[in-house]
């Protein structure tokens, strides 16, 4: 009798480890099969906080409209004082668009907010000697203006109703870069003429 219940003892001994090898392999080959069909579905990964390109040759052409774009909290409040910085004095609509010209750039050129941000002289309000720099960043999230440029940040991320237009490039009224020579400017709103500059 207690040779059978040792004998007993040991199928079960042996049987717990291969059904646990069993299961793990199992498991292992569902996640990969899910990743291999996720990959032919959709050729982007979340790389930082922005879909980004798996391969050089897709990279190339930015990441599609479809595919949303994906953004810490840290890169919100980026944008979201870029806004400020850029169209404080601006309309609703202005700082919309705003916001819709930083998303145009991480989406054409596949790079994260900070990088597209403060690209050396592509927002003022970045500039190391812009006055209102040290405004922008001491802006208080619980402020009015702080909320209101992160309202447009929001609504640019919906992309319900663009008021740039495609925009990635715009100017103030009051000056005339050498980029906007021979360029027809796609929206004027405010202050500002919006550009579909793709380079």
């Amino acid at each position: 009798m207690n040779i059978v219940i040792d004998i007993k003892m040991l199928n079960i001994r042996l049987v717990i480890p291969v059904l646990t090898v069993f299961f793990l392999t199992a498991c292992l080959v569902m996640v990969t099969d899910i990743r291999a069909r996720d990959a032919q579905i959709n050729p982007y990964e979340a790389k930082g906080y922005v879909l980004r390109p798996k391969s050089p040759s897709v990279a190339k052409s930015g990441v599609p409209k479809e595919l949303p774009i994906l953004l810490s909290e840290s890169e919100k409040d980026l944008i979201a004082r870029t806004i400020w910085g850029e169209a404080r004095n601006q309309s609703f609509q202005g700082k919309v668009a705003i916001a819709e010209v930083i998303l145009t750039r991480m989406r054409t050129l596949g790079c994260s907010a900070e990088k597209v941000v403060k690209a050396k002289k592509q927002f003022s309000c970045w500039n190391p000697h812009d006055p209102n720099r040290r405004k922008m960043l001491h802006l208080k999230k619980d402020s009015a203006g702080y909320q209101d440029a992160m309202k447009a940040l929001e609504e640019a991320l919906a992309g319900s109703n663009s008021k740039a237009r495609g925009a990635s490039h715009y100017h103030t009224h009051n000056v005339k870069p050498k980029w906007a020579n021979g360029q027809k400017a796609v929206a004027s709103i405010g202050h500002h003429k919006f550009y579909c500059i793709r380079t």
